[in-house]
C-alpha cells in the first residue's frame, strides 16, 4: 500500500465518523494497514487520490430537507456552525453568532438568535452565500415536509440584516441553535442550498447546491447505485480539499460491504454489529466514535393503553432500575456499545414534527409519541456519520 493512501486513510480513521461501518452501534472499518487487502494505490488525478466509500444507505434525494444519508450532504454542504468532535462550536459558513438580549420579565429569552456570514463562501453554482440566501433556506427547511422540522421550534421570523448578518425568532425558547444549525441528526437545518435550487427543487433530483468542498457530478453518478463527487471550484477552503474525487457506493448489505473492503474495491465502508467480529478478526482496523440509540420511550403521563400506573414516578424510577442496560447492551453490540440512561422531553418535538407534516399515523400513536416524556436509551460507541467524519475527509 502506498503512503499516500495509508495517510489518507489514517486521516479518515481519526477523524471519528459516526455511521461509518453503522448499524445502531457499529464500527468504521477502514483499510489502513492490511496486507493484500486493499489496491496497491488509489487512482490519482491531478496529483490527489481518489476515495471510495461503502455506504449502506441510498439517500432518496440529494435535497438536505429529505436526504437519508448524512454523508451525501455533509460533503457537498457547509453548515452554518461547525460541530466538533468534542460536541464545542467553530465558525464555518457563520464566523460569529448570539443570542439576542431580552428584556428582564419578558419572557424572550433565548428565542433570538443572530449570526454572521464569512464574505467568501460561493455554492456550486457560484452564487455567493448571503444573508438574503441563507433566508430563503431556512424559510424553505421550515416549511418542508422533513421529519427534522420539529428540531427548531415554530418559528415567528427569520430576517437578513444587511447583506451578511440573519437574525432567527422563534415562538418559544430555543437553547439548542447552535446545535440544530450545525448537526447533521438535527435535520440539515445549517446546510444551507444555493437559492436557485430552493426556488427549482427538482434540481435536487441530480446535483447538490451546496457551499461544501465536494459537489455531485451527474454525469459519472447513478441514483441508487454510486455517487461521484468532485471539488467545488467555488469553495472558499481550496487548499484542505485532499481528493480529486470521492464516490460514494450504496450496498445496502453489511457482509458485502465487507467482502468489498476486503476486495480492495472501495477503501472505507460502514460498517454493522453482525460483521464487526469478522472485520477484526480479517486484520482490518476497526474505528468507533460515540453515537446515541434510544431503545423505547416511556409514556409518563399514564393516559393511554392502560398505562395509568407510569403516572406515579416510583413506577417509573423502579422500571428504570430494573432494566440491565449492561446486558442488552453487551448482547446487541458486545464491546462496542455502553449502557447508559437519559431523560428527555420529547412532548414539543414530537408534537410540532407531527402536526407540521399531519401525517396520517393512527391517531393512538400521534398521541402517544406527543405525550412521551421520558426515554432510556443507550449510548453507544457507535459510528453514525457526523459532519466530524466528512469535514474531514478534506483537512490534515
Amino acid at each position: 500500500m502506498s503512503k499516500i493512501k495509508r495517510a489518507a486513510l489514517e486521516r479518515v480513521a481519526l477523524c471519528g465518523p459516526r455511521g461509518l461501518w453503522r448499524c445502531s452501534a457499529g464500527a468504521l472499518v477502514v483499510a489502513v494497514s492490511v496486507l493484500g487487502l486493499v489496491a496497491a494505490s488509489p487512482a490519482v488525478s491531478a496529483g490527489k487520490p481518489v476515495l471510495t466509500i461503502a455506504s449502506p444507505t441510498d439517500p432518496r434525494s440529494l435535497d438536505p430537507t429529505a436526504t437519508g444519508n448524512l454523508l451525501v450532504a455533509h460533503l457537498a454542504y457547509a453548515n452554518i456552525i461547525r460541530t466538533n468532535p468534542d460536541g464545542s462550536f467553530s465558525p464555518e459558513l457563520a464566523t460569529s453568532w448570539h443570542y439576542l438580549n431580552a428584556k428582564g420579565g419578558s419572557g424572550g429569552a433565548n428565542k433570538g438568535f443572530e449570526f454572521t456570514l464569512r464574505h467568501d463562501a460561493r455554492f456550486s453554482d457560484g452564487t455567493p452565500v448571503t444573508a438574503q440566501a441563507v433566508v430563503a433556506w431556512l424559510t424553505y427547511f421550515s416549511q418542508s415536509k422533513s421529519v427534522n422540522v420539529g428540531s427548531m421550534p415554530p418559528i415567528k421570523s427569520i430576517q437578513a440584516i444587511g447583506k451578511w448578518t440573519v437574525r432567527i425568532i422563534c415562538k418559544s425558547p430555543n437553547p439548542q441553535f447552535r446545535l440544530t444549525l450545525g448537526y447533521g441528526n438535527t435535520g440539515l437545518w445549517g446546510a444551507v442550498a444555493s437559492p436557485d435550487a430552493v426556488a427549482n427543487p427538482a434540481k435536487f433530483n441530480t446535483e447538490t447546491f451546496g457551499a461544501g468542498p465536494y459537489m455531485v457530478d451527474p454525469s459519472q453518478s447513478l441514483a441508487g447505485d454510486h455517487f461521484t463527487f468532485v471539488p467545488n471550484p467555488y469553495y472558499y477552503a481550496k487548499s484542505t480539499i485532499k481528493w480529486s474525487k470521492i464516490v460514494v457506493r450504496i450496498i445496502p448489505t453489511g457482509s458485502s460491504r465487507l467482502q468489498a473492503l476486503q476486495a480492495g474495491q472501495v477503501d472505507v465502508a460502514f460498517g454493522d454489529a453482525q460483521t464487526v467480529s469478522a472485520a477484526r478478526s480479517s486484520g482490518l482496523s476497526v474505528s468507533v466514535a460515540p453515537g446515541l440509540t434510544p431503545l423505547f420511550l416511556i409514556n409518563a403521563s399514564g393516559s393511554r393503553n392502560g398505562g395509568a400506573p407510569l403516572k406515579d414516578v416510583r413506577v417509573r424510577q423502579a422500571l428504570n432500575y430494573a432494566i440491565d442496560r449492561k446486558a442488552i447492551a453487551k448482547a446487541l453490540f458486545g464491546k462496542d456499545g455502553t449502557a447508559t440512561a437519559s431523560t428527555r422531553n420529547m412532548r414539543t418535538t414530537m408534537r410540532t414534527t407531527l402536526q407540521r407534516r399531519r401525517r396520517s399515523w393512527p391517531r393512538p400513536a400521534i398521541r402517544t409519541a406527543s405525550r412521551s416524556r421520558t426515554s432510556t436509551s443507550f449510548r453507544l460507541r457507535s459510528t453514525r456519520l457526523t459532519s466530524r467524519f466528512a469535514r474531514r475527509l478534506h483537512s490534515n
